[in-house]
């Protein structure tokens, strides 16, 4: 007989793998995008590896879905905390365009996209003060 954790384990993984497989993200695409080797990740969806509460934040933002999801199968009740339909599609685009690019397009790519992002959040920043 399987131990309760296990079984709930086996769950969060496979609502992991199925989430990955419906966004059209591959294992190893997801486990380079959190730092974590194919097998560990194929360890996380079977079921037979826990994981820490950041990857667990990283693979529910790369898949669009809430932390809640991921561990207990529900949905936020409060439609303000949902994550906006368009994300997908963005994420879904920025996929797409990375996937062709030269080794130094992807640098240029990712100090572009670093960069963005800390502005986006200073900005943030400065206006909540």
């Amino acid at each position: 007989m399987k131990e309760k954790w296990y079984t709930q384990w086996e769950a969060f993984g496979k609502r992991i793998q199925l989430t990955r497989e419906k966004a059209d993200i591959t294992r190893e695409q997801l486990a380079h995008a959190i730092g974590l080797s194919k097998e560990n990740l194929r360890r996380i969806e079977c079921g037979q590896q826990s994981t820490t509460i950041e990857t667990l934040y990283k693979i529910s933002c790369i898949l669009n879905v809430s932390v809640d999801f991921l561990l207990l199968g529900t949905q936020p009740s409060n439609e303000d905390d949902a994550a906006p339909q368009q994300t997908q599609t963005d994420k879904e685009q920025i996929y797409a365009l990375l996937q062709n690019l030269s080794p130094m397009q992807m640098h240029f790519a990712c100090q572009f996209l670093n960069a963005s992002i800390q502005f986006f959040n200073s900005f943030l920043h400065d206006k909540e003060i």
